[in-house]
């Protein structure tokens, strides 16, 4: 199930991802880098999910051919666009590899499928702002704790930690979008 919604969540920002209206060429970690990071190491996972192996060429080939496809049909190829949507497939190859379920730094102790479920609600919280094109944060923070919690019940077992770091993902993304501007 857990495949199917960030699939979802992915296609979906796809879709309707407005990131050539947040290029900034004075910030020095541009937000359309971040989408396309995020982008690269989702669909790493998700083909992770689905072959159950740890077979890297389909997760490294599928976002890099998302990323090449997806420059290709911008106005001009910008390889650091690129670049970072490979760096995020490496980086969840990295963790498979690694047999990493966790990272601890010290007592601090971050679950995997817990940075999952919050960078899913920060992606719906933004396909959100972007849809609206207005400030009002209420409908991206409810809905991806409405989904998320959708989710649990639909696995069977509910944990509310997931429910809280996907709601963390959206109260993060509207935080940035109000305070920043960003």
């Amino acid at each position: 199930m857990r495949v199917k919604f960030v699939l979802l969540s992915l296609i979906l920002t796809v879709i309707f991802c407005g990131a050539e209206e947040h290029r900034s060429k004075e910030a020095f970690l541009e937000y359309d880098k971040v989408l396309h990071f995020t982008a690269g190491y989702l669909i790493s996972d998700a083909v992770y999910s689905v072959q159950k192996t740890n077979n890297i060429f389909f997760p490294l080939l599928l976002p890099a051919a998302a990323g090449a496809g997806k420059e290709l049909s911008d106005s001009y190829f910008d390889w650091k666009d690129f670049g970072c949507t490979g760096l995020g497939a490496v980086t969840r190859t990295f963790f498979s590899f690694s047999g990493t379920e966790a990272l601890s730094l010290g007592s601090f102790t971050l679950e995997y499928d817990k940075v999952m479920d919050f960078a899913t609600g920060y992606l719906i919280a933004e396909l959100i702002f972007m849809r609206q094109k207005s400030g009002d944060i209420l409908l991206p923070v409810l809905l991806p704790a409405a989904l998320g919690a959708g989710k649990e019940l639909l696995e069977g077992n509910f944990d509310w930690k997931s429910v809280g770091y996907t709601l963390l993902g959206a109260v993060t993304r509207a935080v940035l979008r109000v305070s920043l501007n960003f």
